[in-house]
């Protein structure tokens, strides 16, 4: 029965996964509101890395060098002082990156039980263990992991209510009983009724290139025994695969090192201080 399944996947994929690269280029600015009373400025902002078989970082430029750059949880970060900031001043990130499929070549195995099984318990926003995630949890479950991840997003597709950008923090829980969000909330509760399964699932952030309207999104990563990490979209219309069209920056839902913020978080010495992030993240025109 396992092999069977896993010759099922295996043309699953194939068929689903196959694309070439696209070349991406990654601009963000921070636009920073110093002034004269401001005595110093901490930011530390995600950067772009290169994942094995999803990402290449071919290069990356900052507009001020960053004091350092340090790898957290398989996170990357850029820190910046500003000790002398007297006005408002804009820093700015290039980075260039080939992104592929995600095939077979990009499902990432991990041997470290204990890693894994940080990705089956509960936790802020992903509430696997509330009692309307944990029924529903149940009556989704099918004979293998990959029928229920199957049978999760087809849930997700077919009940849940895109209901656009929201920045509120709002968590799985409450999104299945209001029955609507958006890309946070739908990636929440996929993983939050994948863990319920005893699936291990995580939340992917990042940017996508083919948004109209907000680029940042959620999106997911689940561990199939076998196979590996593999990554689904729930806001997607149909489980099709991922097209190469996203740029991760982080698989950390609720995150210390950013005090639990999205994508960056800053903090000020003097009077009030604002970092607003505006970003450009596009398939290069050939």
């Amino acid at each position: 029965m396992k092999g069977w399944c896993f010759t099922v996947f295996y043309f699953f994929v194939l068929c689903c996964f196959a694309q070439r690269s696209v070349q991406v280029a990654y601009d963000v600015d921070y636009h920073v509101a110093a002034n004269q009373e401001t005595k110093k400025i901490e930011l530390t902002c995600l950067i772009p890395q290169t994942l094995t078989g999803i990402q290449q970082l071919e290069d990356i430029t900052f507009s001020i060098p960053p004091d350092s750059v340090f790898t957290d949880q398989g996170n990357k970060y850029a820190y910046f002082l500003f000790s002398d900031a007297k006005a408002p001043f804009v820093l700015s990130i290039h980075a260039d990156l080939s992104i592929t499929s995600n095939d077979l070549a990009g499902a990432v195995h991990d041997t470290d039980d204990h890693a894994i099984a940080q990705y089956l318990v509960a936790e802020q926003y992903i509430e696997s263990e509330a009692e309307n995630i944990a029924e529903l949890a149940t009556q989704l479950k099918k004979k293998d992991d990959l029928a229920t991840v199957k049978n999760i997003f087809a849930f997700i597709r077919n009940k849940m209510h895109y209901s656009g950008y929201n920045p509120n923090e709002v968590g799985a829980s409450k999104a299945l009983a209001a029955s609507h969000g958006d890309c946070t909330e739908f990636a929440d509760l996929f993983v939050a009724l994948c863990r319920a399964n005893h699936i291990p699932a995580r939340v992917l952030e990042g940017f996508t290139t083919e948004s109209q309207n907000v680029s940042v999104h959620n999106w997911a990563e689940v561990f199939l025994k076998d196979i590996g990490w593999v990554r689904f979209d729930p806001t997607a219309p149909v489980l099709k695969g991922l097209k190469n069209r996203y740029v991760q920056l982080s698989s950390i839902r609720n995150d210390q090192k950013l005090q639990n913020k999205h994508f960056y978080c800053y903090r000020y010495w003097g009077t009030s201080v604002a970092v607003k992030m505006v970003d450009n993240v596009k398939v290069k025109q050939n």
